[in-house]
């Protein structure tokens, strides 16, 4: 498993030891690779403060120490007691959202914890098995829900929580331990805390959590 965030590589040591129907496509790892490009206006900005807060060498650290290994372990452990279905709809899903979340962002927590089905709700409704849910999309998007269903006449159902469920996760983020020591500054677009960990939820929902 590999975790891509433009200069720095983040290799997760997995190795060989799942069955590959399980883990995802190798090409789409579990990346963080909207940091790969290189762009033009604010992108390279906001690239720079991620870098600075959440893809740095204390992410790089927490992948490889005992608490990510343990959650490695728990998911190896599950590829030999559960169904494939089971392990694809459940458990690799649980896993990538502890994992991400705790290498990147310092989160700790059980699944049944608030902050673990707050998560689950945002980013695996309506379809927890990665790849697959496509209207997970457009739920970074929400502002345009009301013109979309306008123009096709099909209304995006549970489109109406979305809002305040970005918001408690982006809260969540604000006050995670990688961004314990956030200053807002010129170099990086005067980004306010809150508004740098509501941008997260599209960065880990769109390249990190799918």
């Amino acid at each position: 498993m590999y975790l891509s965030s433009g200069s720095a590589d983040f290799h997760a040591p997995l190795g060989g030891r799942l069955h590959s129907s399980i883990i995802p496509n190798t090409e789409q790892h579990l990346p963080l690779s909207v940091f790969h490009f290189k762009a033009g206006g604010d992108h390279d900005e906001y690239r720079a403060c991620a870098e600075e807060y959440v893809f740095n060498t204390l992410s790089k650290e927490r992948c490889k120490d005992a608490y990510a290994q343990g959650l490695i372990n728990d998911l190896v452990d599950a590829t030999f007691k559960f169904s494939e279905d089971e392990v694809k709809s459940t458990h690799l899903p649980r896993f990538v959202i502890r994992y991400i979340h705790y290498c990147f962002l310092g989160l700790e927590f059980e699944v049944d914890s608030d902050t673990y089905k707050l998560l689950w709700d945002l980013y695996y409704n309506p379809s927890p098995v990665i790849g697959r849910n496509l209207v997970h999309y457009v739920k970074y998007f929400n502002r345009l829900v009301p013109s979309y269903e306008k123009l096709t006449g099909h209304a995006l159902v549970g489109m109406d929580q979305v809002s305040a469920l970005l918001e408690k996760v982006a809260a969540v983020y604000a006050a995670c331990p990688a961004l314990e020591n956030y200053a807002t500054s010129p170099k990086y677009l005067n980004q306010t805390k809150d508004q740098f960990a509501y941008s997260l939820t599209a960065v880990f929902g769109i390249a990190g959590l799918q």
